[in-house]
């Protein structure tokens, strides 16, 4: 597994590192600042995070001593007052990043995943931790992760499908923080929620007088310029809007509505639906030469039905959502045969249904362990066993949903 080396006189950075890297990650603490340096070229670590909070020993010092040498490990510094005047000076000695601390477990896993994929290298798509929020030891998660990891630094437009509920936007999230754009903004609008007269405005932005009231903002694209625009629902745009947004993608120019002045964006496309896109074509629902102006990168996300050995991980991984979400004190346990029964059913919901039948069933449970019996199906949906709150084909097949 990967080596990452904390250096802090305070452990607790260490312990939290720890929980949020801990099964991927081997985590070593090390509170001896003025030894660090001998520590850190014993041990060899992938990333090495360090405190420029240091009392012992000038930390800006220590950065320039880990620094050198070509093998040298990045460093992820991090400072509860990250004043312009220090991030720029440890940036300058060799500091891959400067975070705050504490920070968000978000930020944290993003900058650690920052130094190891641009600095260390290609990771093995076999460990789960490039991809962290694509959970899962399937066959098909396992391809799905590569994929990402391979595809994540490319400029070409990328298309996601998958049925409804089974995680395309955290595949479009996870394109755009494994990719050298992270920097940037992510910026994801909903085609099925935007309504035709409103899709210039949205997309390009607006000037001031353009119409009643219209004031003077950018639209999506200028927005993710130089990150990621992410459209879900692509499928659902109208003909007319499919010919303003070809002309956009095609040129990478676009005025907005009531604009003269020609707008430049760079910002990489990735797409989403859960429609069959060639089919739409075939119906002439969709453009063809907008489709085959997408259609460089495809990446389909599988069903919850195909990889039933991934519900016990999904489990556990929305018990933790749970708990950290609620600061629960207690978090009730699921029985093996709770996981045996949502292992053994289809859901059409996918993942986002089983994360309602775990949490449904953690906040209404009445004990310290949840059996099969006490899992909260949505029963409006037609029965238990075809619940819509989960998916999954079973790995033994003992009770498929009596409505698939």
């Amino acid at each position: 597994m990967p080596k990452v080396v904390v250096i802090d006189s305070d452990t607790a950075v260490s312990q939290h590192i720890d929980r949020l890297f801990g099964n991927t990650f081997t985590v070593i603490p090390y509170t001896r600042a003025a030894l660090a340096s001998d520590f850190v070229r014993d041990q060899k670590p992938d990333v090495v995070v360090l405190s420029l909070d240091l009392s012992t020993i000038d930390p800006l010092e220590l950065v320039d001593l880990l620094s050198v040498g070509s093998t040298s490990a990045p460093i992820v510094a991090m400072s509860a007052n990250p004043v312009a005047d220090l991030v720029v000076a440890a940036m300058h000695r060799g500091a891959s990043d400067v975070i705050r601390s504490p920070c968000p477990d978000r930020e944290l896993r993003r900058a650690v995943m920052r130094a190891l994929v641009r600095t260390v290298g290609p990771i093995s798509p076999n460990l789960p931790y490039p991809v962290p929020s694509i959970v899962g030891m399937s066959p098909l998660i396992t391809r799905l992760r590569s994929d990402i990891q391979r595809i994540a630094g490319a400029s070409a437009p990328v298309v996601v499908t998958g049925e409804s509920g089974v995680g395309k936007e955290l595949v479009a999230t996870a394109l755009h923080e494994l990719s050298p754009r992270v920097n940037c903004r992510l910026v994801a609008r909903n085609c099925g929620a935007i309504p035709d007269a409103l899709f210039e405005a949205e997309m390009f932005g607006t000037e001031r007088g353009a119409f009643t009231d219209a004031r003077s903002r950018p639209g999506a694209f200028e927005l993710a310029d130089g990150g990621t625009l992410f459209l879900d629902e692509i499928g659902e745009l109208s003909l007319a809007s499919q010919v303003k947004l070809l002309r956009a993608i095609e040129s990478g120019v676009f005025y907005r509505v009531g604009g003269v002045s020609p707008q430049r964006s760079s910002a990489r496309l990735v797409v989403a639906t859960n429609r069959d896109l060639s089919k739409e074509v075939a119906n002439r629902a969709f453009r063809s030469d907008l489709y085959y102006r997408i259609n460089v990168l495809p990446l389909n996300v599988p069903p919850l039905r195909d990889r039933s050995e991934d519900i016990p991980l999904l489990v556990r991984h929305f018990q933790s959502l749970l708990a950290r979400t609620e600061r629960l004190s207690v978090m009730p346990t699921f029985s093996h045969d709770a996981i045996t029964r949502l292992s053994s059913c289809e859901w059409p919901g996918n993942t986002r249904e089983l994360k309602n039948v775990v949490w449904r069933s953690m906040l209404l449970a009445s004990g310290p362990r949840i059996t099969a019996a006490d899992l909260r199906f949505d029963d409006r949906v037609g029965g238990i066993e075809s619940s819509t709150e989960l998916p999954v084909v079973a790995a033994v097949p003992t009770a498929v949903s009596p409505h698939r």
